[in-house]
């Protein structure tokens, strides 16, 4: 919930122009985000992993990992490139986006291998 308010306040101060006053203070806001929520990804990621490991299943913890992995770096790539080399920055955002989509897919297959396995357990 926190960083769902602490980004909403970054999109009004970008909305309104605030970034653009203090722009140093507000790129080290924006890495700090991107971090917070890249560790958040993260311990999603290895409950999957430990998961998949104490339920001896095939839940897709290694791809996930992967597109973790590509995620978090084209998002490091486009928080750093922006302050510095704005034509770069806006490559490494649409592969930010490209490796968002990815690791949600990969999620999505999770759930649906987790949501097989409980249904056998059921059954």
């Amino acid at each position: 919930m926190g960083l769902c308010a602490y980004s909403a306040a970054l999109y009004a101060a970008d909305l309104f122009g605030a970034a653009g006053q203090t722009g140093a203070v507000f790129l080290a806001a924006a890495l700090l985000g991107v971090l917070l929520s890249l560790v958040m990804l993260y311990r999603i990621t290895q409950g999957v992993a430990e998961t998949e490991t104490r339920r001896e299943a095939a839940l897709g913890a290694e791809e996930l990992r992967a597109a973790w992995t590509w995620l978090a770096v084209s998002q490091i790539a486009a928080a750093i490139s922006a302050g510095f080399l704005p034509p770069i920055a806006v490559v490494c955002l649409i592969a930010a986006v490209v490796c968002a989509l990815v690791f949600l897919i990969r999620f999505s297959r999770t759930k649906r291998c987790w949501e097989a396995l409980t249904e056998q357990k059921r059954l």
